[in-house]
């Protein structure tokens, strides 16, 4: 269990030295390492040290990198069809403790010696076999495509904007853009240059210029600091100098009238606008189609779905293509793969991405469902005959484990699938929607760690 991912090996040791066997007891790797430890990110591959030095040898022992280096990691670079297996490896060798670092691709092929003081792979540019690499030598920065050298070590900083497939440079405190081949576009002169989408908003003094990396030109705008792509081919989000919204019609080149406190892009040719510290919907011709009533407005990501809360009752709307089609009073919103869970501590609803209302047996498979009567919960089996009585204040649907929670007075118990109750109510949990295994209930300590404990703390 010493070794993460692993699945056909064991690590045994013998005169104090390690060696890999196989489930059979075969010997696949004779003792004579140090360490033997799983590789993060490379299944198949093990870290081994011999002699104080640190090398990589696969499953079968072949090995992969020859002991020699004082640290190895790997770059995590991950592509969807082939998950981590072209992850490459910035290795390192301590010189009167003061690291270098190289690298060496997933072939086990050196590509940079170790001289460098740091090395980054840029793992989101566009997918391939080459190896893109930021090095340092000692504060300067430059830039690898294999083992060439694009971009001299002659810049404080190289970042990769992933929209446009192009690199910030930064030299003597000021900014510019380049490709991915040294090329500049925007000249290095520039107090601050951030991006979104095609547009690169780079500032200089007072003065801030609009790029469209597209079509490599400046767009000149009057009063307006930052232009912002939206998910939307014809609109644009740009901010005034005054801090005001305004939408952008990128066909026409031109601002809409309107300003606001604040824009956010919803879909077709609809924005959630601010004014007055009010939120409510708009068109891009500033009619209003929700009113300026909210606290507090929000698009539920990957949906047409929007979040809307007035704070004073605590009540969260729920609007659908422009038209409130549910709401709740004290609840929390969950984001599903294929639905929106929205939950009160004693009512839960969901709503597909469609704007749709969703039963708990259109979603689950289990012997028994959750059921609301007269304010009351209890459990039905799929065809809706009552199997527990509505008498809960509250219940969990059944988990995977085949466990359900019951809530009754403030405090919370767990039922099976039977229908038998295995835990009367009495835990005090403070969440709406405890996992339960038998009699444990899930607790999570922080730091990724969770545990399944009881009323005992057991």
């Amino acid at each position: 269990n010493e070794i993460p991912y692993e699945k056909s090996v064991l690590k045994y040791k013998q005169n104090n030295k390690y060696g890999l066997i196989d489930f059979q007891g075969k010997v696949i790797v004779k003792a004579e390492y140090e360490e033997i430890s799983g590789l993060d990110y490379r299944e198949g591959l093990l870290l081994v040290k011999k002699n104080g030095k640190y090398g990589v040898i696969n499953i079968n022992g072949a090995k992969i990198i020859k002991e020699k280096y004082d640290s190895i990691e790997s770059d995590a670079y991950f592509e969807d069809d082939q998950e981590y297996k072209k992850s490459g490896f910035i290795v390192g060798v301590n010189e009167n403790d003061n690291f270098k670092y190289g690298y060496i691709n997933y072939k086990g092929e050196q590509i940079l010696e170790c001289k460098y003081s740091q090395i980054e792979r840029i793992k989101n540019v566009n997918k391939n076999e080459d190896v893109y690499l930021v090095a340092f030598d000692g504060e300067k920065a430059g830039f690898y495509i294999n083992k060439n050298n694009v971009i001299k070590c002659d810049y404080e900083d190289i970042g990769y904007d992933e929209n446009n497939n192009c690199l910030i440079l930064q030299q003597n405190s000021k900014q510019g853009v380049s490709d991915l081949y040294g090329n500049i576009k925007i000249e290095i002169a520039y107090d601050n240059i951030y991006t979104s989408g095609k547009y690169i908003n780079a500032q200089r003094d007072e003065q801030v210029d609009i790029y469209n990396y597209d079509t490599n030109k400046k767009i000149e705008i009057e009063n307006v600091v930052a232009l912002n792509q939206t998910e939307s081919s014809k609109y644009s989000i740009a901010i005034t100098a005054e801090e005001k919204y305004k939408v952008y019609d990128n066909e026409r080149e031109k601002l809409k009238s309107n300003e606001y406190e604040y824009l956010e892009y919803l879909y077709g040719d609809y924005f959630i606008a601010a004014n007055n510290q009010k939120y409510g919907i708009i068109d891009t011709d500033a009619n209003k189609i929700i009113d300026f009533k909210y606290d507090y407005m929000k698009k539920i990501e990957g949906t047409k779905l929007v979040q809307a809360i007035l704070e004073k009752r605590n009540i969260t709307d729920i609007i659908y293509e422009n038209n409130v089609i549910l709401n709740m009073q004290d609840c929390e919103v969950y984001v599903n793969k294929n639905y929106v869970t929205i939950q009160s501590e004693n009512d839960i609803k969901y709503i597909g991405s469609d704007g749709t209302l969703l039963k708990n047996t259109e979603l689950f498979e289990a012997k028994l469902y959750s059921n609301k009567k007269d304010k009351k919960w209890g459990f039905v089996d799929i065809n809706g005959n009552s199997i527990v009585e509505n008498k809960y204040d509250f219940v969990t649907e059944f988990n995977e484990y085949g466990f359900a929670g019951i809530k009754k007075d403030g405090k919370w118990g767990v039922i099976d699938e039977t229908g038998e109750v295995i835990v009367e109510p009495t835990y005090s949990i403070e969440f709406n929607n405890p996992k339960f295994v038998g009699k444990y209930y899930e607790y999570n300590k922080g730091y990724g760690d969770t545990y399944f404990i009881s009323q005992n703390l057991e």
